[in-house]
C-alpha cells in the first residue's frame, strides 16, 4: 500500500502538468512595448498560456468627468493575439499573473483607464499583480512617479535598475522592487538590430538627390508642453521652420499620443496654436508626421534625436 501511495504521489508530482495563466492588460497601443518582451518569453513558455487583452481607456474633462472613450485592439502588431476585454471574465480565471503598466488609476487628469481595471479591482482576481513603467529613463524621474495607487496594489515594480529604487517612495517595500530592465529597451535594441525597410509613403521624403538623407527625430513631450507652453509652442515653430525645404535632411515629428487631449484638459486655450502648427507641417510638406504605435520602428530608422530631454525616448536614443 505504501509503494501504491508513493507512486501516486510521483504521479501527481512529475506527470500532472500545472499551466499558468498570465495575462497583460495594455491600454495605449504605443505603450504595447513596455509589456511585449515579457509577453514573447510567457507565450514561448509551454506550460504557460499568454493573453493580451487591451482594455479602454478615457480622456478626462476639465472636471473629472469621463470624456471619449478609446479602445485601440486594432492598432497592435499581427504577431500578437488579441483577446476582447467583454469576452474575458477575470474573476472566473483567476490568472496566476496580471502585468500592467499604467500606475495611475483614478489620479490622473487627463485620462483613465476603465475603473473595474483599477489596481485595487484586479489584485482581486490575481495572486501576482505586477507593474512595469510604461517609460523608461536615461536618469531620474519625476516625483509624480514616486508614490501611485497601483504600488499599494501591486505585488511587484518592474525597475530598471537597483539605483532607480531611491526615487520610489521609501515606504514602499524594498521587496517589491525587481531591478529587471525595461521591456522598452528590448523592443527598440531588437527593432534596430533588425531595421524595417522605409515605408513607402515615406521614401520620397528620406531619400535625396544624393542618396538616404540624414533623419532626426523630433519629439515633442507632455512634460516639456506643460512645463512652458508658450515657449514649448514657440520652439516648435522654429524647428519647423529651421528643417523647411533643406534638401539634405529629412524630419520625423512624433508628438507625444496624448498631446491633444491633454491640451483639451489642462491648456485648452492654447489648442488652436498647437493645431495650427500641426496643419502648416503637413500641409507646408516640412517633414513626416509620425503617428502609429510602434515607436521603435521610427528610432530604428533615425540618425539623431532632437527634442525634450526628460523623457522615455532620449532613453531609447540612448541605449542604441
Amino acid at each position: 500500500l505504501n509503494k501504491l501511495i508513493i507512486k501516486a504521489e510521483n504521479s501527481v508530482k512529475y506527470d500532472i502538468k500545472i499551466r499558468k495563466e498570465a495575462v497583460f492588460l495594455p491600454y495605449k497601443a504605443s505603450m504595447w512595448d513596455s509589456l511585449e518582451s515579457v509577453w514573447q518569453s510567457a507565450e514561448a513558455d509551454p506550460d504557460c498560456d499568454a493573453y493580451v487583452i487591451p482594455i479602454p481607456y478615457f480622456d478626462k474633462n476639465p472636471d473629472g468627468s469621463l470624456g471619449q472613450a478609446y479602445y485601440e485592439k486594432d492598432q497592435y502588431p499581427d504577431y500578437v493575439p488579441i483577446t476582447e476585454y467583454d469576452k474575458f471574465d477575470l474573476e472566473a480565471h483567476h490568472p496566476d499573473m496580471i502585468f500592467i503598466h499604467n500606475p495611475y488609476d483614478y489620479t490622473n487628469h487627463v485620462t483613465t483607464i476603465h475603473p473595474a481595471y483599477y489596481s485595487e479591482n484586479l489584485k482581486k482576481h490575481t495572486d501576482c499583480l505586477v507593474y512595469i513603467p510604461y517609460y523608461a529613463t536615461a536618469g531620474g524621474m519625476s516625483e509624480a512617479q514616486a508614490s501611485c495607487p497601483a504600488y499599494a496594489n501591486a505585488d511587484y515594480i518592474v525597475i530598471q535598475s537597483k539605483r532607480h529604487r531611491k526615487y520610489f517612495d521609501m515606504n514602499i517595500p524594498d521587496e517589491k522592487f525587481l531591478a529587471f530592465g525595461s521591456p522598452k529597451f528590448d523592443s527598440v535594441m531588437h527593432k534596430c538590430q533588425n531595421p524595417p525597410e522605409i515605408p513607402a509613403d515615406w521614401r520620397d521624403k528620406v531619400m535625396g538627390k544624393d542618396g538616404r538623407k540624414k533623419v532626426y527625430f523630433f519629439n515633442t513631450s507632455i512634460g516639456g508642453m506643460l512645463g512652458n507652453t508658450e515657449a514649448f509652442l514657440k520652439k516648435m515653430e522654429y524647428v519647423f521652420e529651421t528643417f523647411k525645404r533643406r534638401e539634405d535632411a529629412c524630419l520625423i515629428w512624433r508628438p507625444h499620443p496624448l498631446m491633444e487631449s491633454t491640451f483639451d484638459s489642462m491648456r485648452k486655450s492654447f489648442r488652436p496654436i498647437y493645431d495650427d502648427l500641426k496643419k502648416r507641417f503637413v500641409e507646408e510638406n516640412v517633414g513626416i508626421l509620425d503617428l502609429p504605435p510602434d515607436i521603435e520602428s521610427t528610432i530604428a530608422l533615425c540618425d539623431a534625436y532632437i527634442g525634450d530631454s526628460g523623457t522615455s525616448v532620449t532613453s531609447l536614443f540612448g541605449v542604441v
